[in-house]
């Protein structure tokens, strides 16, 4: 199994995980489908990440999940050249990505993430990207909760 597809069927495992989790009722089944895509479309950058830090290994990759994610931001611009999270990026992206009956709740699920937007991830002695744990959850409670009923 490739690489591209192991991704592509981590992330319908999310989604179903969600649905799981909340239950069907709970969950607005047209936002899954919008963070399907979203997620998807992120896997362009995944890849090339996994690739540029060399990690052949699921394992390797489970272990370096948060470094992949500073890789990805970095590749979306979201990530500054100073290692800090760019929030106008960020809205940028909700703004040009998430349909505009999802937008109210996505920028106030955001915006719980904004405490994590002036740690520096850029540190290059933080080996296993240890700083960006805290940004990394609140994403993920990010696509866990916009879409909650």
């Amino acid at each position: 199994m490739t690489l591209l597809l192991r991704i592509g069927l981590s992330c319908i495992l999310l989604l179903q995980s969600l649905t799981a989790v909340y239950g069907a009722a709970a969950l607005d089944e047209k936002c899954l489908d919008m963070v399907q895509e979203l997620m998807s479309s992120q896997l362009g950058h995944i890849v090339p990440c996994i690739n540029e830090l060399g990690l052949t290994t699921p394992k390797e990759r489970g272990a370096n999940y948060n470094c992949i994610m500073k890789c990805v931001l970095a590749r979306a611009e979201t990530l500054t050249p100073e290692g800090r999270i760019s929030v106008m990026r960020a809205v940028s992206f909700i703004l040009e990505k998430i349909p505009n009956e999802y937008i109210e709740k996505a920028l106030t699920e955001i915006a719980k993430c904004q405490e994590y937007a002036n740690i520096d991830v850029g540190d290059p002695n933080d080996k296993g990207c240890t700083k960006m744990r805290p940004l990394v959850a609140c994403g993920i409670d990010f696509i866990f909760n916009i879409c909650k009923v």
